[in-house]
């Protein structure tokens, strides 16, 4: 991770930032300067998600600002379904079946490598999509490889060599004390 992040550096969003930030820190109705720090982000080429986080997003009630940001914002999330990055997500599965195997607990590793293999989930087509494209990913998750029941998106990032960041790396490198985007 780096923490002095400036220049042309363009960023894909995990879900859970999305998710976090709306339910405990920058609640839409409290705060809405941050979501148009993420909106104005965008527009300037820097701030984007996938696809899939897409859907994730679009799980909930239809009445939850998430699934409705999901929908006015098409633009902010990109299409996983290209070539470089399912050829990234080919690598990615074949490292996670690799090493994954090897964990003592088989009952729980086999259930984590299932779930990172799924369409519907976005984590490894967020790192594949970083990894073809050259973007950032920012997530709340942590390193974790003694895990054994899920796939961490650092750990699956830092083997195809993709920075990783939080929410508050961005803030400090993107934005004035007052979410105006900088």
């Amino acid at each position: 991770m780096t923490g002095n992040l400036v220049g042309n550096e363009r960023y894909l969003f995990d879900t859970n930032i999305l998710i976090n930030a709306k339910n405990n820190y920058y609640h839409p109705d409290i705060v809405p300067a941050f979501w148009q720090w993420v909106m104005d982000g965008h527009k300037q080429g820097c701030f984007y998600s996938i696809d899939k986080v897409s859907n994730e997003l679009k799980k909930g009630d239809e009445t939850d600002y998430l699934q409705q940001f999901a929908l006015n914002h098409q633009s902010m999330f990109l299409s996983s379904n290209d070539i470089s990055c399912i050829a990234e997500y080919a690598k990615l599965q074949t490292w996670v079946n690799t090493v994954w195997t090897q964990k003592k607990n088989l009952n729980k590793t086999s259930k984590a490598i299932e779930v990172f293999a799924s369409e519907t989930n976005a984590d490894a087509f967020l790192v594949a999509y970083a990894k073809a494209h050259s973007f950032i990913i920012v997530t709340n998750e942590t390193s974790d490889l003694q895990c054994q029941t899920n796939v961490k998106i650092p750990d699956a990032a830092n083997y195809c060599g993709v920075e990783v960041i939080n929410l508050y790396q961005l803030l400090l490198a993107h934005s004035h004390n007052n979410f105006q985007f900088k």
